[in-house]
């Protein structure tokens, strides 16, 4: 009998271990990219808010992402920087409709961003992104992929349980 508790206690404390030890990972890889948001449209009818001052006011790094919000009669639009410049909306590289686009900064240096309506354009709906250069010796193999927002809140609410889960036992320990 006192095998089987001795046994018991350890296998316990691995498992608290263990528990933390994904707590931890999860705190880590969450603290480590941003998302910021973006609520993209002409809201007062005539000109959109000045994005670029938004913009210039965050520092962007490698891993963050972007969540445009916008509504169904309007689009997103990645671009050139010459597409950027004159307002082309002919050959974007990427184009989004579904009215909320979740974007992530694989690399540094600049994106840009257009409305996909031409007037919209015109009327400063339009956002250059500068991403800092990794410092860390980090290599990134990623690659362009927005997602929806849907998946961005599945992964953020799969973390918050499994914190949460990892912390009761750890309190559950003491």
């Amino acid at each position: 009998m006192a095998n089987s508790v001795f046994i018991s206690y350890y296998q316990t404390k691995a498992f608290h271990a263990l528990g933390l030890f994904c707590a931890m990972m999860l705190m880590t890889q969450k603290g480590y990219a941003r998302e910021f948001q973006v609520n993209w449209g002409l809201h007062n009818g005539t000109y959109a808010e000045n994005y670029n001052q938004w913009a210039e006011k965050n520092r962007f790094q490698i891993g963050d992402s972007i969540v445009f919000t916008y509504s169904q009669d309007d689009s997103l639009l990645h671009v050139t920087a010459d597409d950027y410049g004159n307002c082309s909306i002919d050959t974007p590289i990427s184009k989004y409709t579904d009215g909320s686009t979740v974007f992530q900064l694989s690399r540094s240096g600049p994106f840009y961003f257009i409305s996909g309506n031409r007037d919209h354009c015109q009327k400063n709906e339009k956002l250059e992104v500068v991403v800092l250069a990794d410092r860390s010796n980090r290599s990134s193999s990623t690659i362009e992929t927005p997602t929806n927002a849907a998946s961005s809140v599945f992964t953020s609410f799969t973390g918050s349980v499994g914190v949460f889960v990892a912390s009761t036992l750890l309190l559950s320990a003491l």
